[in-house]
């Protein structure tokens, strides 16, 4: 027991030496400081913006100021979604059917569906949760027809526009 008595006051000596220390040493400049008396903390890089975008290209886009409606050309799905890289909305142009994996898509968006035929059994865009064109998904109405995403691009990974 005594043992253990001994260690305890030795080990609250060494933190109580360790806080006073700390506590009673003098300002200095860095320039003065010795590398273990330097700040340890460290200023964080600046963090800039990813533009969204379709993983391996291929599809086209453009930017605009609104995010709807997007003047889809015909035969086409739209999709706008912000880019915080440009604070402006980046509408992007799906025109061949196959899924498409998108990357740093973020927040609510638009889509147009101006695909033909137009009607109740034209075509009709699928936004999938997983990549490769799996997990749940939404569905946009037959074309032509437009609306806000509400639900938001974030936990979208994959597209596909018929």
């Amino acid at each position: 027991m005594k043992q253990l008595k001994r260690v305890t006051a030795a080990l609250a000596s060494v933190v109580l030496a360790g806080t006073a220390l700390a506590l009673s040493t003098a300002p200095v400049s860095a320039a003065q400081a010795e590398p273990a008396q330097r700040s340890s903390t460290m200023a964080l890089p600046e963090t800039s913006a990813v533009s969204p975008g379709v993983v391996g290209g291929g599809v086209a886009y453009r930017y605009t100021n609104d995010g709807t409606p997007t003047n889809c050309a015909q035969g086409a799905l739209c999709l706008s979604v912000w880019d915080y890289s440009r604070n402006q909305w980046k509408v992007f142009s799906f025109v061949n059917c196959r899924v498409y994996n998108i990357a740093n898509w973020e927040g609510e968006g638009y889509w147009e569906n101006n695909q033909t035929p137009r009607g109740p059994s034209g075509p009709k865009g699928k936004f999938y949760t997983g990549a490769n064109g799996t997990g749940s998904y939404d569905v946009t109405n037959a074309p032509y027809s437009y609306a806000k995403y509400t639900r938001g691009w974030t936990p979208i990974n994959s597209v596909r526009p018929c």
